[in-house]
């Protein structure tokens, strides 16, 4: 039994451990991050191939972000051993049933508290909501934290595959086992040729198609020469609105994030707008909230240069512009800088303003 009582308790333990070690669990204010119930599992979605039309030729539409990290469907191949072990048992004399030891049932909790925090608070069946509850407390910090839930659906899916395979060499005897594994194995092949051939365009296209996008590289935001020598003179890269707090009015959008952080690593600078799978709220209060406030008011850090979205731009330019910056038109984006760069590929959209002076409108 003290063993039993080990591994029920080490299995969470050994989970929870590195994720507090890569910033998931966090303290303070905790974790801020939506998506618990989009990213959840679907009951049916051991059984569901979804848009990857299996042999079956069955499929059930589902939540759209379900399909993400809830995915787990087996494959017909597994999914035809277990019906066979199902009618072997059911076949089976009661003596030759075994009982569970307390070892497997030690087991059988960890992984039944995989699956109810992958259903997370609404418990969904294809494309309808079957029932939902409210969470509040440490649930609710849970819930923040871990904002996919569908993910725990992985140790229970490698469960039953692993479990599914030792079942069959156990209660078959030798050949009959081996035909059926081989002939699962085919099964398995065919049924998830979709999947497979999905995951190989997914990993060869997107790249290619980023680049091509702008042709000049993920180095740069843009070609001038401005870009590249960013770091001599500034210490801080400042990306206004951050990626974080509003990725589609970010500078360059959804991929200025990774645009803006290959520049700032280039050139040996720190940056504020970032993607993370976990944002603390003081974090967030700063960077989308305290930050764009300054910025707005003309306080900017000596030491940062800034790019700037068109809103934040006009806030700026109404309050009297900065004392310490001059902004640019650069490669389309607005430039803030210390120290001006007159390399002859931008134009000027606002001069330093004296302090209570109306500034221009939008020059873009």
């Amino acid at each position: 039994m003290i063993p039993a009582i080990g591994l029920l308790l080490a299995l969470p333990l050994s989970l929870a451990a590195p994720l507090a070690l890569d910033g998931v669990l966090l303290v303070g204010n905790g974790a801020q991050a939506g998506g618990f119930q989009d990213y959840s599992f679907n009951l049916l979605g051991f059984f569901n191939a979804q848009f990857f039309l299996p042999l079956t030729g069955w499929n059930s539409p589902v939540f759209v972000m379900q399909g993400y990290a809830g995915y787990a469907y087996l494959g017909l191949g597994v999914l035809a051993l277990l019906l066979a072990l199902l009618l072997q048992l059911g076949l089976a004399r009661p003596s030759m049933r075994r009982r569970w030891s307390p070892k497997a049932v030690a087991l059988a909790i960890v992984l039944l508290l995989c699956l109810v925090v992958a259903l997370s608070n609404r418990v969904t069946l294809g494309r309808h909501v079957l029932f939902e509850y409210g969470l509040s407390g440490p649930f609710l910090f849970l819930s923040n934290a871990f904002r996919v839930p569908g993910r725990f659906t992985w140790p229970i899916q490698d469960f039953l595959v692993a479990a599914t395979v030792i079942a069959v060499l156990r209660c078959y005897t030798a050949n009959m086992a081996r035909g059926l594994l081989i002939l699962a194995l085919i099964l398995q092949f065919i049924d998830l040729a979709p999947l497979r051939s999905y995951v190989k365009g997914y990993i060869e296209e997107p790249a290619q198609g980023f680049l091509q996008d702008f042709e000049w590289g993920l180095a740069t935001p843009g070609p001038s020469p401005v870009w590249t020598h960013l770091g001599e003179t500034h210490r801080h890269l400042v990306v206004l609105p951050a990626w974080q707090c509003d990725n589609s009015g970010t500078p360059r959008g959804m991929r200025g994030q990774a645009i803006f952080a290959r520049l700032a690593a280039e050139q040996g600078m720190t940056v504020n707008s970032y993607r993370a799978s976990r944002y603390s709220g003081d974090s967030m209060a700063y960077h989308c909230q305290t930050l764009p406030a300054q910025v707005a008011a003309g306080e900017m850090n000596a030491n940062g240069a800034y790019v700037l979205g068109d809103a934040l731009f006009l806030q700026l330019a109404r309050s009297g512009g900065s004392k310490t910056h001059h902004c640019d038109l650069v490669d389309g984006l607005i430039l803030c800088q210390s120290r001006p760069v007159t390399d002859g590929n931008w134009q000027s959209v606002m001069p330093p303003l004296p302090q209570g002076q109306s500034a221009i409108g939008d020059q873009r």
